[in-house]
């Protein structure tokens, strides 16, 4: 693999979300962006949604680095099904965390936030 990615298996965006939005003590963002499809705050990660599918598509493996609370482990799987969908694929995420109870605790979020 040469420098920045060039492999064709894997991905290598630059980091999202250093926008110049703030995160309070309780990890929420606050951002001045608007209003998401999904009824929540527009998180950084929105502005590189096409980016970042396309990525993935394209490679086996794709590294998406950001600030913390910019949207990487809730919004990623989302963009992945609305992208499928659209394509009228069936998707199915897997997601991984450290821990189990973040695991859970993240499947929880990203199924409420589609509504599921």
């Amino acid at each position: 693999t040469g420098e920045g990615g060039s492999s064709p298996r894997s991905g290598v965006l630059p980091p999202v979300g250093d926008t110049g939005e703030s995160v309070s003590r309780s990890g929420e963002v606050a951002s001045s962006l608007g209003e998401s499809s999904l009824g929540g705050s527009v998180l950084p990660i929105e502005a590189h949604r096409a980016r970042i599918v396309a990525q993935i598509l394209a490679h086996r493996v794709t590294c998406v680095e950001g600030q913390t609370g910019c949207g990487k482990s809730s919004m990623v799987p989302v963009f992945l099904v609305d992208d499928g969908r659209a394509r009228g694929e069936r998707v199915r995420v897997l997601v991984t965390q450290p821990r189990r109870i973040a695991a859970i605790s993240l499947a929880h979020r990203v199924a409420q936030q589609m509504g599921a």
